[in-house]
């Protein structure tokens, strides 16, 4: 079933359950309609007009028209993007004609209108990048608020009524299908119906609402036509109608007791004509022949109006006009009880609302924005415990949407879900780093650490301490002198920590042992790096340029001097002083290293690896104080913040049309005049860019070569196309190892990389550092009340378990992810080696004839007989130097 016919279906399946009995609405039901239907104007331009329709008034509709015909408001669950009467002008859509054309607020946000001729921002709530959110769970959230006790406590005390008639109903806004409510009272008056309007406008973001009158007046009004069958439209029906109308340009609502579509005309009335032939056109084709025409009183209410109607007046504001003098508690009312609600309810199916967004386009003053923000804050209530405890429990079921072959999640889809429970129960904007987050945040850890402590079969308490100790003494076995030297200790910490990159523990494991054993065989750690380079998985690049500033600092300094320094715990800022006037501690290339993080933020020497690596060489080595924050740790921080996802829209406004000059200036490039083959540094908007002071000319490729002119015009000026462009093309820069350069390739890159990819690290040195004092407050918690005693290190490796088992309790956990400690990973590598296995590549290719070069799997190294000799020098004092022989397990014959 496609979207659309879901919608419908989910809509008609709401619309019964609610009925005549919606929740909290008086008795009495709507007045009796006329058994006859409405005249017709007498108005002989009107009634001239009337004759266009092919059969007379029907009088079933007149009931339903009857109905229709009665103060209410019509709002969607669905978020606007941003504005809404001037999109689509060309294509007939009936809006406001009195909205101006080029006013960028009023219109909708897509990556093709910045720098176009739409908003350059995007809209305050965020479609969702990778997920369509389900139109009938919109529909479900949405409609609790309207059962909530503060909801209607709001309405009963700023707007004067209290039960509210609500009946969910399907439309389409902008051509576009969309479930909404049709909101009404039997004793609602017009003023009552505006205000209800433009508090659920704002409340529910939309880009406009549907205020409806009463019109006593057949003569004058807003023109209307109902067309149906004279029964209830079923879904193909409705499908049918949504067609033809998008065909027409025409919107419209079925009606509340679903027997037919009502199409309303805001334009002026010289263009009813065209109106009604339109109509007319969609009832003929889908067998319509109850048709009712009438003029009805109501108003589209666009977002830039929402406060003057909420509050009066025309006060100013950055964005769009507020109320110079709004009245806090009915601004906090309205956020508590309709915005946050309604933003929580939505959250669920991937949309967010920005805090900041939202104060640039009302206007908001700092303290509004601020109000905003910590209305989306979890409410600390048991029924709002976004930690994933009642997960794992079964308490609670995850609501995991599987886009895989055959049906099945993926990582992906769990990071979503995950994500969307917890914003579901409470949104943190990633950067709000006040108290009241580090509080909430450092519970949810607690709780998470406690459970696995007191659950998990096996625990990752003591994994850096205790399951070190035995993983250093089976590497004992075969490095003997690991137990007695504290230079061999150190370099083989150092390695083990720098190749954990981007590895699981078991092939960090391996990688370590490697390194290092080719090292006790005499061969300098430059020269030993060399012979394994390429071979240290996806993260290859990073982990040898961390080896070989090691042993850069090492060959200069020596390892007593290196120890004391690193393990020295001082500011980032007077790191980086040191780092500045020593130039025995600058790097392999003489130019001084730095460390990251806040000024003031504690590190050790070790971070000048990095703040993850450098904190994980820390724990590694004995100090059990500093967070790692890897990739499970971001899981579990950003799941808890409800942001699991890099996507940021503010950015990819600016990606797609840095994306759009590249094409451009490639295309022309190509296929142009010579005239627009000159200024190659030239964007397609006419700008200079500059590099160092200097015109940066463009680097092209391939991309846009041959292209003809209408099917790169059709390509540039559509958004789908131009992102299923830029996945072809970030998919083939990734396949070729990004080595096939081009400013084309290079900006579909950093476009589809904000739309899909994870945050898997700190946004940040700022983020770094409030995630350790975050740690540390729920270091204090769980000795407080969970009567734990754990360090920093410790809280790191449990939520590392927990997140795994997570997963792999949802089937998306390899076997890789499995929980797993050094002492095990170090058992398999000390196997392998006196198995003669630790430089044998496994390969599922064909083994290669005899004396072909033996292939090379992802993080393995070539055969050992090219590489297996002993060195006269040795780097590390004091170990004994063994001679290999024929027999040694580190000789393996062919396999």
């Amino acid at each position: 079933m496609d979207p659309r016919s879901r919608i419908i279906q989910d809509a008609l399946r709401l619309a019964r359950q609610y009925g005549a009995a919606s929740r909290g609405y008086a008795d009495g039901g709507m007045p009796e309609a006329p058994q006859q239907p409405m005249p017709i104007p007498n108005d002989p331009v009107a009634l001239a007009r009337a004759t266009i329709a092919a059969r007379p008034a029907s009088a079933r509709l007149a009931k339903t028209f009857e109905q229709e015909n009665q103060p209410g408001v019509i709002v969607s669950p669905r978020p606007g993007k941003g504005g809404g009467p001037t999109i689509h002008p060309e294509a007939g859509f009936q809006f406001d004609p009195n909205a101006p054309v080029d006013d960028s607020a009023e219109k909708p946000w897509s990556p093709a209108t910045p720098n176009l001729l739409g908003a350059k921002l995007p809209p305050p709530v965020q479609h969702p990048a990778l997920y369509e959110p389900r139109m009938n769970k919109l529909t479900e959230h949405a409609s609790k608020i309207f059962q909530n006790k503060n909801f209607q406590d709001l309405i009963e005390q700023h707007v004067g009524l209290r039960g509210l008639k609500v009946m969910p109903t399907v439309g389409t806004w902008m051509g576009e299908m969309e479930p909404s409510f049709i909101l009404q009272h039997p004793d609602m008056t017009p003023e009552q119906a505006s205000k209800l309007a433009h508090i659920l406008g704002f409340g529910f973001q939309q880009d406009a609402t549907v205020h409806m009158k009463h019109n006593p007046n057949a003569e004058q009004g807003t023109l209307a036509l109902l067309a149906g069958t004279g029964k209830k439209l079923n879904r193909q029906q409705i499908d049918a109608i949504h067609d033809s109308a998008r065909k027409e340009g025409l919107d419209f609502t079925i009606t509340g007791d679903g027997k037919a579509a009502k199409f309303l005309h805001f334009g002026p009335e010289e263009e009813y004509d065209n109106f009604l032939e339109k109509t007319k056109r969609i009832a003929d084709t889908n067998k319509l022949n109850e048709r009712y025409h009438a003029r009805t009183e109501g108003d589209l209410i666009n977002a830039k109006d929402y406060f003057s109607g909420i509050f009066g007046g025309q006060g100013g504001g950055d964005g769009l006009p507020a109320s110079a003098e709004r009245s806090p508690d009915l601004f906090r009312g309205i956020v508590n009880h309709v915005l946050a609600p309604y933003a929580k309810a939505i959250a669920a199916e991937g949309y967010r609302l920005s805090p900041e967004r939202l104060a640039q386009t009302y206007g908001l003053t700092p303290e509004e924005t601020t109000h905003v923000r910590e209305s989306l804050y979890p409410s600390g209530r048991k029924v709002d415990d976004r930690t994933t405890v009642p997960l794992m429990t079964g308490q609670e079921d995850l609501d995991v949407v599987p886009t895989g072959n055959r049906g099945q999640a993926t990582v992906t889809d769990v990071l979503q879900a995950l994500q969307n429970r917890a914003a579901s129960k409470g949104q943190i904007e990633p950067g709000d780093h006040s108290d009241a987050v580090k509080k909430r945040i450092a519970e949810d850890i607690a709780k998470e650490v406690s459970f696995h402590v007191a659950n998990s079969d096996k625990s990752a308490i003591g994994w850096y301490d205790a399951a070190l100790k035995k993983a250093m003494g089976r590497y004992a076995q075969i490095f003997p002198e690991l137990a007695t030297d504290k230079d061999a200790e150190m370099l083989f910490h150092a390695i083990l920590g720098m190749t954990s990159q981007g590895n699981d523990v078991y092939n960090n494991s391996v990688h370590a042992a490697r390194l290092y054993d080719k090292v006790r065989q005499g061969k300098p750690l430059k020269e030993a790096l060399s012979e394994l380079k390429g071979t240290f998985g996806d993260k290859t690049a990073a982990i040898e340029q961390n080896i070989d500033k090691f042993r850069h600092l090492i060959d200069t300094n020596g390892y007593d001097k290196m120890r004391d320094l690193f393990n020295q715990t001082k500011t980032a800022s007077e790191w980086n002083k040191i780092l500045r006037q020593d130039k025995d501690l600058y790097g392999p290339n003489g130019k001084p290293l730095k460390i990251e993080g806040g000024a003031d933020q504690k590190v050790t020497g070790w971070s000048v690896f990095g703040p993850k690596i450098g904190s994980f060489i820390n724990n590694l080595h004995g100090d059990y104080s500093t967070l790692t924050a890897d990739l499970w740790f971001s899981r579990t921080w950003n799941r808890l913040l409800g942001h699991n996802f890099i996507h940021t829209p503010l950015a990819e406004a600016k990606q797609y049309q840095d994306l759009r000059d590249a094409m451009k200036a490639e295309y022309y490039h190509h296929n142009g005049f010579p005239f627009e083959q000159k200024n190659p540094y030239k964007t397609s908007e006419g700008e200079t860019r500059y590099k160092n002071g200097e015109p940066e000319e463009w680097d092209f490729g391939n991309d846009m070569k041959g292209m003809k002119p209408e099917e790169f015009e059709d390509l540039i000026n559509d958004p789908d196309k131009m992102l299923n462009f830029a996945q072809n093309a970030e998919a083939s820069f990734r396949k070729g190892q990004y080595k096939e350069k081009s400013d084309v390739k290079r900006r579909a890159k950093n476009w589809i990389e904000n739309r899909e990819n994870t945050q898997d690290a700190p946004r940040g040195n700022p983020e770094r550092s409030f995630q350790q004092d975050t740690a540390e407050a729920a270091q204090k918690l769980l000795k407080q009340k969970y009567g734990l005693n754990i360090s920093i290190a410790d809280i790191q490796a449990a939520l590392w378990f927990h997140e795994k088992e997570l997963f792999a309790k949802y089937g998306v956990a390899s076997e890789k992810a499995k929980p797993a400690d050094y002492d095990d990973a170090a058992q398999r590598a000390v196997e392998m080696y006196k198995n003669g296995d630790l430089y044998r590549v496994k390969s599922k290719e064909k083994k290669p004839k005899k004396g072909a070069e033996e292939p090379m799997a992802r993080g393995g190294v070539p055969s050992p007989d090219r590489m297996m000799r002993v060195h006269p020098a040795m780097r590390i004092p004091g170990v004994h130097i063994r001679t290999a022989e024929a027999g040694d397990p580190i000789f393996h014959g062919d396999e």
